[in-house]
């Protein structure tokens, strides 16, 4: 396979599982709400999902390393087919979108060193725009597949207590993934028979984190991937409790309503491939910055003639500002170790402020908090983060 075919089919095998993984959120969602799971379930189901990269993040990187990262590909891709066809089998949401976790622990660090392989350090941020893209995109068509097979249960009375069979159909996306992987450049591994040296993962996580902390520029990146990772894993759930509950649309017509942000973030994510250089420091954070003034300004939405063109802006800046610092934190991981390894604490970090941040919107929902304060604190705290990062 050559290095000019590894990126067009690495961005396909990241389309089709972030495709299944959108798709099965919602299809997961609803088995909750039809087994009348109480309320807290719902973002119960990311905290699992994020619990699994914090709990497994020190080891995560030492295996994306020990092994050929396209093979890592390929078998985290089947760990998600599993994780899915225990929901299509009739199991718990929230066990299998826990499989679904685990499986996504060393692939997201084995996808990202992985384009250090077949990709010039000069390509990195048009590289990062279209994996970027990619997720984006299949994330709108996961949402739609996803209201889709919902719909299907909701017009259909007799099926309404079935909302785990059409996971059945997404096996197909994550197997999908498992293919594009295995047709890829396989490079060495970059340690190989690192599995062994487990024991010594901690500390070589913590040389990787404290290399990425101590250089001021990857810390303000990070600061920024992590709480903008953060706020979009509480809005994906948000945007469905606000437009139900003050819009009193269905699950299904609320879950198009996420298109907005995702289109808007590919807008974002293609135009800073286009424009933006490493050069250019202070891009991310005020697109960050935009980005957190129009969300504060959704929590005064009243209808949806407001809240769809709000939410497209948020999600232009959100893609703008991620693809720039994820560039950033690239170019400076190369000074701490092992791509596996830096990219696990990237993750780590990011993922621990996701956890963090659903842990406290779980506690909102638990205290009847309304969504207006909720969105609004949001965007509060991205504006913050951005300003932190500029200083």
């Amino acid at each position: 396979m050559r290095r000019a075919a590894s990126l067009p089919l690495l961005v396909a095998g990241q389309f089709l599982g972030t495709l299944g993984d959108s798709a099965l959120l919602i299809v997961a969602v609803q088995a909750l709400a039809r087994a009348r799971a109480p309320a807290w379930e719902a973002p119960l189901l990311r905290i699992l999902f994020y619990g699994a990269y914090v709990l497994l993040a020190v080891v995560a990187g030492a295996v994306a390393d020990a092994f050929a990262k396209r093979d890592v590909l390929v078998v985290t891709s089947l760990v998600k087919v599993l994780g899915c066809s225990v929901l299509a089998a009739g199991g718990s949401p929230l066990a299998a979108y826990t499989l679904v976790g685990l499986g996504a622990v060393p692939h997201m660090p084995a996808r990202y060193g992985i384009l250090g392989e077949f990709v010039a350090p000069s390509r990195l941020v048009a590289a990062n725009a279209w994996l970027e893209a990619s997720t984006l995109c299949a994330s709108i068509l996961g949402i739609g597949a996803g209201g889709a097979l919902v719909a299907s249960g909701e017009r259909h009375p007799a099926l309404a207590g079935m909302a785990q069979r059409p996971a059945w159909w997404l096996d197909a996306a994550f197997v999908g993934a498992a293919v594009c992987s295995s047709l890829l450049l396989r490079a060495p591994a970059v340690r190989p028979g690192g599995w062994r040296r487990v024991p010594g993962a901690a500390l070589r996580f913590r040389r990787a984190a404290m290399s990425l902390w101590s250089c001021a520029q990857t810390r303000g990146a990070l600061t920024l991937t992590s709480t903008l990772w953060g706020v979009a894993a509480v809005l994906q759930l948000e945007v469905l409790r606000w437009t139900t509950q003050r819009l009193q649309l269905p699950l299904s017509s609320a879950a198009w309503l996420q298109l907005a942000v995702a289109a808007g973030m590919v807008c974002g994510a293609a135009a800073a491939g286009r424009w933006t250089t490493l050069a250019r420091e202070r891009t991310a954070a005020l697109a960050a910055l935009g980005g957190g003034a129009t969300l504060s300004l959704l929590a005064f939405a009243t209808g949806l003639a407001t809240a769809l063109p709000l939410l497209g802006a948020v999600g232009v800046f959100a893609g703008w500002a991620l693809v720039a610092s994820n560039a950033r934190v690239q170019a400076g991981g190369k000074r701490a170790g092992g791509p596996g390894e830096w990219l696990a604490v990237q993750h780590f970090i990011e993922n621990a402020m996701s956890l963090a941040l659903l842990a406290v919107y779980g506690l909102a929902i638990l205290c009847g908090l309304s969504s207006s304060p909720v969105i609004l604190a949001m965007g509060c705290g991205v504006a913050l983060s951005a300003l932190a990062s500029l200083c």
